[in-house]
């Protein structure tokens, strides 16, 4: 009876497994996501990209007026 309990047990965990993995794909991913959209922010900053650097010139004009 233990054994046939074992067994049943395993086999509830085989077929959990594809949910598990796919959690931890989607958490994964979407840390991934948050974490390569930040460094693209950072890097923009440092860079300083045509974009930013006009969104920092319109508000230093705005302030000089």
């Amino acid at each position: 009876a233990a054994e046939d309990f074992t067994v049943s047990k395993a086999n509830d965990f085989t077929l959990q497994l594809p949910v598990i993995n796919q959690r931890i794909k989607s958490v994964l991913s979407a840390r991934l996501f948050f974490f390569v959209s930040r460094m693209r922010n950072l890097r923009s900053r440092l860079t300083g990209s045509p974009k930013s650097q006009r969104l920092f010139g319109e508000k230093e004009e705005r302030r000089s007026e």
